[in-house]
């Protein structure tokens, strides 16, 4: 039965069923269908049903479960394609002579968009079936063909041995990368830089006024100690060497120096209160000696880049000049 809804063209079917075959091989039927672009065709699922006892389906168990046939749009005609539907089918015939057998109308289902689907059916065709001996007077068994060696393949030890040549590789890439690496020359990271001078002068200072204080040392090289750290800071500022040079000397270099905030008398002073007691032997009491460290402390706040707020005015080191830690003020 055939069903075309109203409105809709009947598609055009083009048949291909071979005149002759024997029975028992494999015949394929292919039919060319003609439609709207945008549609489908196919078999139905009860096709297998369709057919008599005499014309069966190749594999009736898979038919219909493969990916559907694809359309083809027609390059000339956009708004029509067609699909190629094939058919595997085997002929059994009992008979020793040739047979002519029919083969039934099949039924093509045209799905389309929004339901109404189109169902036409083929043409009948008869295909005449011979025997595989049919045409053969007096056959004679053939005797087998040689036989072949078989090899069986094991999938699960290919695996196996594709994974432990895989592993192996990456191990031997592994272990040239940890290779390479270790011959590397190692980047060392630079030194720390250095402490800044009013930092390192500030602590020399506070670590001999504490010693002092406690009696762990005497008066004469507590003088020295702090004369000794304003002369070192005065010589990384101003480049001179403090130690080495006398309190005239540094005074002369000093008396060059282009800055009117110099504090000129309080270090002339300081400098000459030590040698006193350095030199002289003058026997400083303790509080004097505790007021002495204050101005030694007092004269290195006074000459930091950041007493009271002034930029940097010093042409110190390049390894001395301040860092991140050191923005603080001493």
């Amino acid at each position: 039965m055939e069903h075309v809804p109203p409105g809709a063209a009947r598609p055009t079917l083009g048949e291909k069923v071979p005149a002759r075959a024997k029975a028992g091989d494999l015949v394929e039927i292919e039919v060319l269908v003609e439609h709207g672009a945008g549609e489908a065709a196919t078999f139905p699922a009860d096709l297998p049903a369709l057919l008599h006892e005499g014309v069966r389906l190749a594999d009736e168990a898979s038919f219909g479960r493969g990916a559907p046939p694809q359309a083809v749009v027609d390059p000339g005609r956009p708004t029509r394609a067609h699909t190629l539907l094939k058919v595997p089918l085997v002929f059994l015939s009992k008979e020793t002579q040739r047979t002519p057998m029919t083969l039934p109308p099949l039924r093509v289902v045209v799905l389309r968009r929004g339901g109404g689907d189109i169902e036409v059916c083929t043409s009948s065709h008869v295909v005449e079936i011979d025997q595989p001996t049919a045409n053969t007077p007096s056959p004679k068994v053939r005797p087998s063909p040689a036989s072949v060696p078989q090899r069986t393949r094991n999938e699960r030890l290919q695996e196996i041995v594709g994974y432990l040549v895989l592993g192996v590789v990456a191990g031997a890439l592994l272990a040239g990368l940890v290779a390479w690496l270790r011959r590397r020359p190692k980047v060392v990271p630079p030194p720390p830089p250095p402490p800044a001078p009013w930092r390192v002068a500030l602590e020399q200072i506070e670590a001999a006024s504490v010693a002092y204080e406690t009696g762990k040392l005497a008066t004469k090289p507590y003088y020295d100690r702090l004369s000794d750290a304003v002369r070192v800071y005065l010589g990384r500022i101003y480049r001179f060497d403090g130690l080495e040079l006398t309190t005239d000397e540094i005074l002369a270099r000093l008396r060059k120096v282009p800055s009117p905030t110099l504090p000129f008398g309080d270090i002339a002073s300081f400098l000459g209160d030590c040698d006193l007691v350095k030199f002289a032997g003058y026997p400083a009491p303790q509080d004097e000696g505790l007021a002495m460290a204050d101005a030694a402390r007092k004269l290195v706040r006074a000459l930091s880049p950041y007493a009271s707020g002034q930029s940097w005015m010093y042409a110190y080191a390049d390894d001395e000049r301040p860092t991140s830690k050191d923005e603080e003020a001493p």
